[in-house]
């Protein structure tokens, strides 16, 4: 089976999610937005912006979306709208309010998240690696996170603290298994 081009979008384009309408939605890394695929155009339309550099993003069950902002050293989030839409095809930039999740464990300031996952029971997984040479081999300083429990309950547990490379990628099955 021969790949097909969908859309066509500036450089840096990654971390693809769908939506709770089953929209598509990928990141623009270098510019630090989120756009709607939109396969009939052929194109990708802005729909949000961070005054960051976003790294990874994803959306949970009822709409919600996480990102991962690497420049910003932050897990960031807006909660479902109206549209039960994590980013609303009609909201237009600039329009959605981002919440800043998390920024530091311990009093210690990330390192720069890079790769965000959700769980069906509504816990939000991710990495913090910091820009690329920040965490090695020889001094591996990345860690691997999870946002447990609900409402004014979360909290922050470390899964992996500070002893990894790089770590640039986290994904949650099915079964709420962690990869």
């Amino acid at each position: 089976m021969a790949a097909e081009l969908i859309a066509s979008a500036p450089e840096g384009v990654g971390a693809p999610a769908f939506g709770a309408d089953g929209s598509l939605y990928v990141v623009v890394s270098s510019e630090g937005t989120i756009c709607r695929v939109d396969e009939g155009a052929g194109d990708v339309v802005e729909v949000s912006r961070s005054s960051g550099q976003l790294a990874g993003m994803t959306v949970d069950a009822s709409g919600a979306a996480y990102v991962a902002d690497l420049a910003l050293g932050a897990l960031m989030q807006r909660a479902s709208g109206p549209d039960d839409g994590a980013v609303a095809a009609d909201a237009g930039a600039d329009a959605l309010a981002w919440e800043t999740t998390v920024v530091e464990y311990e009093g210690e300031p990330l390192l720069g998240p890079s790769s965000v996952a959700v769980a069906g029971t509504g816990t939000v997984y991710f990495t913090d690696s910091g820009p690329l040479g920040a965490s090695t081999l020889e001094h591996p300083t990345g860690s691997v996170m999870a946002v447990v429990g609900s409402g004014g309950a979360r909290y922050l547990k470390p899964l992996v603290l500070r002893s990894l490379a790089h770590p640039c990628a986290v994904a949650v099955g099915a079964d709420d298994s962690v990869v």
